[in-house]
Parts: C-alpha cells; structure tokens; sequence
C-alpha cells in the first residue's frame, strides 16, 4: 500500500473554462497555470448535468444521471435530491478505494456536500463549512406574515388596511432583530473575504494542519466562484432575482450589473488560485506532490448573458456550452505527461480513469468518441415558488420550458440539443437552430440514433430522422 499514488479530486465549483488562461481566459491564476505546466490539459471535457447533486454522483459512480437517478425531475426539481442521494447504492469509487486501503477524507463548502447530506457516507472523515451568512428568522411570525402579502411592503400596507397593528408591531420586531443579526453575520463574512472568498482559506488550513494516514484520497469543494460574486447578490439574500431575469427577457440585470457580477467571478476565481496555490505549495514542501495523481476540474459552469444571447445567469436546467464544457486537469504521479486522444472527455470516465491510474496505467482513460449531459428539468422547485406567491402567477407559462427535460450529444465535432419534453431539436452544430438548413443530414440522423440509444427508459422524446 506504500506505494500507491495519493490521489486528490478537486472540484471548483461553477468554474467556467473560459476563463482559465490555459483555456483562452484572462484571469490571473498564476498557481493553476504553474499546476498545468506538470499536468494534462484536457480540451474537450463535458459535465454528465448542468449542476452540482448529478454530476458528483457520476463523478463517484462512473453513471450518467438517467443511470444513478440522483438527479431533479419536472415535477419536483431537485426537492427529494438529498433523499435520493442518501438512497444511492450503485457503483462507488470511493468504496472501492477504501477497499484498496485507501484514507477517504472529504473537505467540502458546498451545501450539498456536507455531513449529513449522504455524500459524506462514503468517506472516513469528512467536514463541511458553511460559505455564506444565513438570514435566521422565527418561522411561525415568517408564515403567518405570509398570509397578507408576499413582500414587506404588501404585509405592513395590508396590516395597516386591517387595523391589526400588534400583529405589525410582531412582524416588524422579528423584521428587525433578524436583519441586525444578519448584517451583523455579514459584516464578519466580509473581514474573511466573502463574496470571493467562501471557506478556501478554512479548507486548506484545516488539510495543511492535519495529519492523515496513507494512502490519501482527498476529495476537494471549493465554492469560490459559485453565485453570489457581488455585494448585490448577497444582498438580494436568494435566488429569485436570477430566474426572475430570466423570465422578465433580462429587465433585472442589466449589462452594468453583469459586467460587476463578471468582474466579480474573475475576482473569485483569483482568490481561489491563491488558496489553491497554499494547498500545491505545502503538497511539494511535504514531498506529496510529485507522487500524487491530482485531478482538478468543474462539476459545471456558470452562464452570465453571453453577450445577450442567452438571457440567464446562473446554472440547472439548460445545456448551454458555459454550463457543461468545464476545465479537466490532470497531473499524474511523477508528473507523466500523456498525449490525449481525440475526441470528449466525459466526465463519468473519472473512477475508471482513477483505479486505472493507481494500478499503473498512465494513458488518457477519459476520452471518448460521444459525450452526453443531461438535465430532467430544474433544480428548482418553481411551481412551489408560483403557488407560494414568490413569482407572479403571469410569468408561469413562460416558466414551463425551464421544466423541459434535455439532452445534448458532442460527436465528432457536432452538437446536438434536444428537449425531451416537446422532441424538438433546439440546437444542432454550433449555435445552428434552424435545423432546416443543416448541411450534414447524415450525421444529424446518425446522433439522434446515440440519443435513441442513449435516453434509457425514463419520459423523453427523441425527434424522428427525417
């Protein structure tokens, strides 16, 4: 067992590719450029989902999600996904690690991945922290305001309307004390370096503190770049502003905020590197880094109005490129370089590719012919945001595509995107729409017969070959 590789999987959470140099990208990151200089860069990586919950357990299980069916559905979104994920008993790398001999350590600031969540099941150790301040407020005054309006505004005007001013002066005595607190917690994020700093530094002090018998495998989360990346994020205190957006055709974000909430994803990303760099410097001080397999990549991306053709920012439900075409970077043991083979590499490859490594087989054991990625509708239970008030009842039939099931095909150079609800061709090639100008109708027939292949039993129609 003394001669088996650590192995480090290090995931940056909503990390975009684009924006590494090594990908084309600007942002400064001199300790990931200085990781890639001793690793494999791989060109052509594709995330199984479009966020967090489906593809870690692929990147475990070695499963698309139609496969290990943790994933959200049209119905539900993702309300049951921590019940399906503490239900998962399917094929797990990390098991098979430990039956290796292996040390599981997990270190995750991602909310879906911490103790008690079902991941953490698998590993011998594993710590969570949280990366963002929490408005905690009584939630029998919460609920019962909820019965006169569904903003402050519309709870005091329509408590003033019924005279019924003990019930205002509760409301805004809980209003109050929760916003102090809050701004309180707030503040004390801030000193740490939050929005562009969500527990790294507290990551990597807690593994460069700690003693861990070998061999190690070390599984990593950082949420650095994942929402919020500006103070006006934080403020707005969740998601509604985003789906709101994207609903609205883009009238609450307007370029100006995009262009702070893009200059603050750059300036995430760069905290990051930093905290990614302390982590690389005490792996070669310690004599681990060289000897270790270390393979850094995304779980998804993030979409930001590309220039306002796509009117979201965010992730789930959609399979546009800068949600699933992530960074993949590998540096193996003895700093081996590989020549990568042509094709995709589909981030379900991951275990294999792992054990390969560990019994010795240096070779590219990620890239394929066909790639896929999926989604089953949104991860967020929107219906129960219309039926509770939080979005106008109006824009509920707008809504109805973000529950479309999709699935996109990468070949041979081609891409091709379906919704499964309506069996309609959304995309096919790059950004071609109008598939009655395709100029390959041999190849389009050719990828809806992988789809055929490929979508399982679960309620997805394929459209036919013309």
């Amino acid at each position: 067992m003394a001669d088996l590789p650590d192995v480090f999987l290090i995931v940056l959470d909503t990390l975009r590719k684009d924006f590494l140099p090594m990908y084309g990208g600007s942002t400064h990151t001199p300790n990931l450029e200085a990781l890639a200089r001793d690793s494999v860069v791989f060109q052509n990586a594709v995330a199984p989902a479009p966020w967090t919950v489906p593809t870690h357990i692929s990147f475990i299980s070695g499963l698309y999600a139609r496969e290990h069916g943790v994933h959200e559905d049209e119905k539900e979104g993702g309300e049951h996904i921590l019940e399906q994920m503490r239900a998962y008993d399917g094929p797990n790398l990390i098991e098979r690690l430990r039956r290796k001999g292996y040390n599981a350590v997990g270190l995750s600031a991602n909310q879906f991945m911490t103790p008690g969540s079902g991941f953490d099941r698998f590993f011998n150790v594993f710590t969570g922290w949280d990366y963002a301040p929490m408005i905690k407020t009584d939630t029998s005054v919460r609920q019962e305001a909820t019965k006169y309006g569904t903003g402050h505004t519309e709870i005091v005007l329509s408590l003033l309307r019924r005279g019924e001013f003990g019930k205002l002066l509760e409301y805004y005595r809980e209003y109050r004390r929760s916003h102090l607190s809050y701004q309180k917690e707030l503040r004390a994020y801030k000193e740490r370096g939050f929005p562009h700093l969500k527990a790294a530094r507290q990551i990597v002090d807690a593994f460069t503190s700690s003693s861990y018998e070998r061999p190690l495998f070390a599984f990593m989360n950082f949420m650095e770049v994942h929402e919020p990346v500006t103070e006006w994020e934080v403020l707005q205190q969740n998601a509604v502003y985003e789906i709101l957006d994207l609903l609205s055709g883009g009238h609450v974000l307007g370029e100006g905020l995009m262009r702070e909430i893009r200059e603050g994803y750059k300036r995430a990303l760069e905290a990051l590197d930093a905290q990614i760099g302390r982590l690389l410097d005490f792996l070669r001080k310690s004599g681990l880094y060289e000897r270790s397999l270390i393979v850094v990549l995304s779980d998804h991306g993030q979409a930001m109005k590309e220039d306002g053709h796509y009117p979201y920012y965010g992730h789930g439900a959609f399979l546009y490129p800068e949600l699933i075409e992530v960074p993949l970077i590998v540096k193996f043991p003895g700093n081996y370089k590989i020549r990568p083979n042509e094709g995709y590499q589909s981030l379900t490859a991951i275990p294999d590719f792992i054990e390969g490594v560990i019994e010795g087989a240096m070779r590219d054991a990620v890239t394929g012919e066909v790639a896929v990625s999926e989604a089953f509708g949104s991860h967020i239970n929107l219906r129960r945001w219309f039926e509770g008030g939080i979005l106008p009842r109006e824009m509920e039939g707008e809504a109805q595509r973000i529950f479309h099931s999709r699935k996109v095909i990468y070949k041979e150079g081609y891409k091709l995107v379906v919704d499964g609800t309506l069996g309609k061709i959304e995309e096919f090639k790059k950004g071609q729409t109008d598939v009655s100008q395709v100029d390959n109708r041999e190849k389009l027939e050719d990828m809806l017969s992988e789809l055929e292949l490929f979508k399982g039993t679960e309620r997805f129609i394929v459209p036919s070959k013309r």
